[in-house]
């Protein structure tokens, strides 16, 4: 079925491919979905997240992909007991879902409502200007040093 598909090969494709029974497309998503099991594995182990949420070309693939990073996962992770592996229900539109709820978070810590404008920054108080200090001539073509680079230079 893979060489009848237009090329470059999409994931999309693949995961269609291997749907349909073709083995070259099932051998391609059964070594992804181990690597991606081990690397999701390893961060579990890490991490300790409730959850692992899988976007973009992975979560379009469905359950031909899903279902053997489930198992991976099972496989390479210490405790993989109570760890939900599931795909994302957002689609292509994670992102911006995303940075929708993070302005409206940000809008509401900020006491905004959605019928409230957003009140103007704050001028700065006018303050005196800044006075000069006085500061040791260098000599000639020194480079100036801050106190850490001075400090790690005597060391060596």
């Amino acid at each position: 079925v893979l060489a009848e598909l237009p090329m470059p090969l999409s994931s999309t494709s693949v995961a269609a491919a291997a749907r349909e029974g073709d083995p070259v497309a099932r051998r391609i998503l059964g070594e992804a979905s181990e690597y991606l099991g081990r690397g999701i594995a390893y961060l579990l182990n890490v991490l300790n997240p409730e959850m692992v949420v899988l976007g973009g070309a992975v979560a379009q693939a469905g359950e031909t992909l899903v279902g053997p990073v489930r198992a991976s996962v099972a496989r390479h992770s210490l405790l993989p007991a109570g760890v939900a592996v599931v795909p994302s229900t957002l689609g292509n539109r994670a992102e911006l879902t995303g940075a929708i709820f993070l302005a409206m978070d940000h809008a509401a810590a900020r006491g905004l409502g959605a019928d409230e404008p957003a009140a103007k920054p704050a001028t700065k108080p006018a303050t005196k200007p800044a006075t000069k200090l006085a500061t040791k001539p260098r000599r000639a073509g020194a480079a100036p040093f801050s106190a850490r680079a001075r400090a790690a230079s005597r060391r060596s």
